[in-house]
């Protein structure tokens, strides 16, 4: 018999039944309180993980609203810059006032140090007043590309934010997906917010130069281009959309397409530009929600 068998079976012939049956259940039972103890582990890891990504998530989804105000903060502010108009400059001050609001729940909403500092320098940026100011030798898109910096950042620190976040859910690839459609967004809403903004100046001012009539057909191909882009997104997240049938890109192209319809019909197709223009800014920012709707 080999050695090392051997004291195995003197230990069994000299042990009673009951205590044979404990040995045997204590050499099952070991291994499996090891897996249990295992099992339980992971479940807290996923947990957690779950949990810090939905709160993410939840964080993430509440720039949202800021969000859209910069980009209205935006459109105003390029407005304004190169127009007056009472009505505006009122509207120009409530947006200030909302995305000043919106940062601050922000700030008392999270305690990593890398976002209290982007969001008080964003904030400071605009109680200082410091964007883009219309000049005689800028265009009117250069200006509205110095103020789009500012969107542009937020729109960059909330891709960061979130793919922070969804690294805990690497595995979910439909959380992967809403990210990159939210984070995608800036896509539709930076040509409607040109739409927006050059259409509403040409109609407060009530004529276009040689150089907006060049702005104002470069903006309408643009907006032509992303509703023939719908298309290959559909393509692109279709299992995510068969997952969630709900989520379909079908309001971002609806918004698209009447923010493109509202603009063609007047400041392209009109004779001149003598539509009201808060009648236009407004119905433009409906096409907008549309978009921030899905």
């Amino acid at each position: 018999m080999h050695p090392i068998i051997k004291p195995v079976f003197y230990l069994m012939n000299h042990l009673s039944y009951p205590s044979k049956f404990m040995l045997i259940c204590s050499v099952f039972a070991i291994p499996l309180a090891f897996f249990a103890a295992q099992l339980a582990i992971t479940y807290h890891l996923q947990a957690d993980q779950a949990k810090i990504t939905r709160e993410g998530l939840e964080f993430v989804a509440k720039t949202n609203d800021l969000v859209q105000e910069l980009e209205l903060l935006r459109d105003l502010n390029v407005i304004i810059s190169w127009r007056t108009d009472p009505d505006l400059e009122s509207r120009l001050l409530k947006s200030k006032a909302s995305a000043i609001e919106q940062i601050e729940r922000l700030i008392h909403f999270t305690e990593d140090q890398n976002n209290l500092f982007f969001l008080q320098e964003l904030k400071n940026k605009i109680s200082s007043d410091n964007m883009a100011k219309g000049t005689e030798s800028a265009s009117i898109d250069a200006i509205y590309e110095d103020d789009q910096l500012t969107v542009e950042s937020m729109h960059n620190w909330r891709a960061k934010l979130s793919y922070n976040f969804i690294s805990f859910s690497r595995n979910n690839r439909h959380i992967l997906s809403i990210i990159n459609l939210l984070n995608e967004s800036d896509t539709y809403t930076r040509s409607l917010g040109q739409a927006r903004t050059f259409g509403t100046l040409y109609l407060t001012q009530q004529f276009i130069d040689s150089y907006g009539v060049q702005v104002l057909e470069k903006t309408y191909q643009e907006l032509t281009q992303l509703i023939e882009l719908i298309d290959l997104k559909d393509s692109e997240y279709q299992p995510f959309f068969i997952a969630y049938p709900e989520a379909q890109l079908t309001s971002i192209k609806a918004g698209l397409l009447s923010g493109r319809e509202e603009f063609y019909k007047q400041l392209i197709a009109a004779p001149g530009p003598t539509s009201n223009a808060l009648d236009y800014f407004d119905t433009i920012t409906e096409s907008y929600q549309q978009i921030y709707d899905y």
